[in-house]
């Protein structure tokens, strides 16, 4: 869970590439991320990016 809320961070905060976000936080390979972010956030990756981020300029 710890990887998941740094790689929520990342995702808000640095426009890096989710690949990257998944090796900087420590996985092995971006499909496992995908997978597991998925499974503890309801959401891929680069969705989570799109929709806080809409919500940050809507706010």
């Amino acid at each position: 869970m710890t990887r998941i809320r740094n790689a929520q961070q990342y995702l808000l905060g640095t426009s890096m590439k989710i690949s990257e976000i998944a090796e900087q936080c420590g996985f092995t390979s971006f499909s496992q991320f995908n997978r597991v972010f998925h499974k503890f956030c309801r959401i891929s990756p680069s969705r989570f990016r799109a929709e806080h981020r809409n919500a940050s300029y809507n706010a």
